[in-house]
Formats: C-alpha cells, sequence, structure tokens
C-alpha cells in the first residue's frame, strides 16, 4: 500500500470511528502527535501501518485483498565501511527493492555505498 494512502486511512478511520485523535491514539497503540502527524501526511513506521491496515480491515474500510504485500521492501538507509548504517540523510523510506522469495512482513533494505566492501558488496547493491 502506497505511504500517502495511510493519511487517508485514518481518516475514514477517524471518520466511521467518531474518534477523536487522542482516542485513535489509544487505538492504535501511539501518541496523540503521531495520529496528527499521520494525518499530515507523515507515513507510518512499518509496525503502525500494520496495525491501521488491520484497523481498516475490521472496519471493512479496505478488502483482505487490498492488505496484500507488493514484491517490494523499503530502503531505509545507507550501509558503507564497517558495516555501518547512515540514517543522517533523514529517515527513509528511500525507494524500493524488489522482494527476495523469502520475505517476511517488516523486512528493509539498504543501499551500499562506496567501494571499501569491493568483493563482497558492491557499490550500489541493494542488501
Amino acid at each position: 500500500m502506497a505511504m500517502a494512502q495511510y493519511e487517508r486511512l485514518v481518516r475514514e478511520i477517524q471518520e466511521k470511528t467518531g474518534k477523536n485523535q487522542s482516542e485513535l491514539a489509544r487505538l492504535f497503540g501511539v501518541s496523540q502527535p503521531t495520529v496528527s502527524r499521520w494525518l499530515q501526511g507523515t507515513p507510518p513506521e512499518l509496525q503502525h501501518a500494520d496495525v491501521i491496515t488491520k484497523v481498516a480491515v475490521e472496519l471493512r474500510i479496505i478488502n483482505n485483498r487490498a492488505t496484500r504485500r507488493s514484491n517490494s521492501v523499503p530502503i531505509v538507509g545507507y550501509v558503507g565501511a564497517g558495516g555501518t548504517v547512515d540514517f543522517s540523510q533523514g529517515q527513509g523510506p528511500f525507494g524500493e527493492a524488489k522482494m527476495p522469495p523469502d520475505g517476511a512482513p517488516g523486512l528493509v533494505a539498504v543501499r551500499v555505498v562506496g567501494d571499501s566492501m569491493s568483493g563482497a558488496l558492491e557499490d550500489g547493491w541493494i542488501v
């Protein structure tokens, strides 16, 4: 499901239930400011996206077919020398990568930057 659709889902859940932001926060297990950010277009983290989707299915806003995972995973950062992951450019996603055959919900990817791992991991690879 596209990240922009979560703002719409949260609005529809709010409309259907008549809950205010604090009540939605309790329903989703987050803080009220988090719900406010979602309603302003900030995408939820993966575990929260799953909760929003589950509630939307329970309320029959979307159906189970709409919740099937796509064949992609979000790229959430970059990895370079020493295996460090750099999130300094902001929190991802930074695009998407193809879901591996044995991929599971919550799986994420990182992009290899630089050539210090040449032979093992090449610049530009997504792992």
